[in-house]
């Protein structure tokens, strides 16, 4: 009965029983509050009143229950307890009052049974009273325990409100700043292919002037002829570094259009490899094809596929040692893609290196001569993706590198 459901109704219900089992005048269930005396229920002929008031715990016979933890027996209790205005309210001669413990065994309340008249209580009238005074000493703890849910759910709710509000904070300075950084990206984009395009022009003009000069070498000197050539190589390299930066602009700011078709894979591969061959053989490199006879094709842009092949062409040319070999070989994956591998013997790279390959201008060459903007790989990344493949690199440290790309297999190939 006392374990569960209202309290103030449970209290009701034990100072009622307790009033009319007992043929008392007053029933009152007090809670100890410090020093101070709460009547939670006043039980009075009969009648109920519920928050009845307070008044000094030391003033009152319940401080002599609180002191012993047991039941105290008073007759002439007004006599005894004067300052106690609540005695005096309802002419109390005697009084009867037993302590309601807490888990720690402390006195938490304290039941006072009033009478106009003396009033004699059997050992069974107290062992009621004590059980009684255990039940609400249990029904007081359980009260406190659900309080204590109510105040941690209410500070919860606190801190989730702050926790809230934090995170929108946090997520809007992120999309500021998100947005920040796409601007700042996007103008270093268009910043770059206005140069790349600027830089272009007097390029053209200066190879222009160069190519005029080398057509009337007979009115030149060979050291002439030597600067000639060392401008339009250098002229060359340039424009080659412009247009490489421009890709990429035009791929960021996604102005390159993909137009998907069906590609065969030999004839693209003889095509890349003719036109990387005078590098190749200025460094007494050779090609091993496994690949070009095969009668094979692929999904893909014909424009970007020709792209990434030369990108991986030409730097298993320029990161290859002299007198070294490039290995073409491909397999098909699960029936539906083919991966092409372009393996070099240079000096390979190690795990720290692989990871920045597709970083835009990292140069892992930076103390090397070799030429190149360091945005080649990152091309090439990003042309396999538009076409719905992908790249990757297999590399041993000391033995060389193994690059590859993987792109779908057209219909009817298999």
């Amino acid at each position: 009965m006392l374990l569960s459901g209202d309290p103030t109704e449970i209290f009701i219900h034990v100072a009622r029983t307790i009033g009319e089992l007992l043929d008392v005048k007053v029933v009152c269930l007090s809670e100890i509050r410090g020093q101070e005396l709460a009547f939670l229920c006043v039980y009075v002929d009969g009648q109920i009143y519920q928050d009845a008031g307070a008044c000094s715990l030391n003033i009152t016979p319940c401080s002599t229950v609180e002191e012993s933890k047991d039941i105290r027996i008073y007759d002439r209790v007004t006599e005894l307890f004067p300052e106690a205005s609540f005695l005096k309210d309802h002419n109390a001669f005697s009084y009867c009052g037993f302590p309601a413990l807490s888990n720690a065994g402390e006195v938490v309340a304290v039941t006072c049974l009033l009478d106009d008249k003396p009033h004699k209580f059997s050992e069974d009238d107290l062992d009621m009273l004590r059980i009684f005074g255990q039940r609400i000493g249990m029904e007081l703890e359980r009260q406190k325990i659900l309080l204590a849910r109510e105040e941690d759910k209410a500070e919860l709710k606190i801190y989730q409100h702050k926790l809230e509000k934090l995170v929108q904070e946090k997520t809007a300075t992120m999309n500021e700043a998100l947005k920040s950084a796409e601007y700042a990206n996007k103008a270093k984009t268009e910043f770059i292919a206005r140069m790349s395009h600027e830089l272009r022009t007097p390029l053209n003009a200066i190879l222009g002037f160069g190519q005029i000069l080398e057509l009337d070498s007979e009115d030149l000197s060979q050291t002439q002829m030597d600067y000639v050539r060392g401008i339009l190589e250098g002229g060359r390299h340039i424009l080659n570094l412009a247009n490489e930066v421009l890709d990429l602009a035009k791929i960021e700011s996604g102005k390159i259009e993909i137009i998907m078709d069906e590609v065969h894979l030999g004839n693209a591969l003889k095509e890349a490899i003719t036109l990387i061959q005078p590098q190749a053989n200025n460094r007494q490199i050779v090609f091993i094809d496994h690949v070009s006879h095969m009668d094979l094709s692929i999904h893909a842009d014909p424009k970007c596929f020709k792209q990434v092949l030369l990108n991986l062409l030409s730097n298993a040319v320029k990161y290859n040692n002299e007198n070294g070999r490039i290995t073409l070989n491909c397999e098909i994956i699960d029936k539906q893609r083919l991966r092409i591998c372009v393996s070099d013997t240079g000096d390979g790279l190690s795990e720290t290196e692989i990871e920045k390959l597709y970083m835009p201008y990292e140069r892992l060459d930076a103390n090397i001569n070799i030429e190149g903007t360091g945005i080649g790989l990152v091309i090439t990344n990003t042309l396999a993706e538009l076409m719905g493949g992908a790249t990757g690199v297999f590399s041993t440290k000391g033995e060389g590198s193994t690059f590859w790309v993987e792109l779908a297999l057209s219909n009817g190939t298999i």
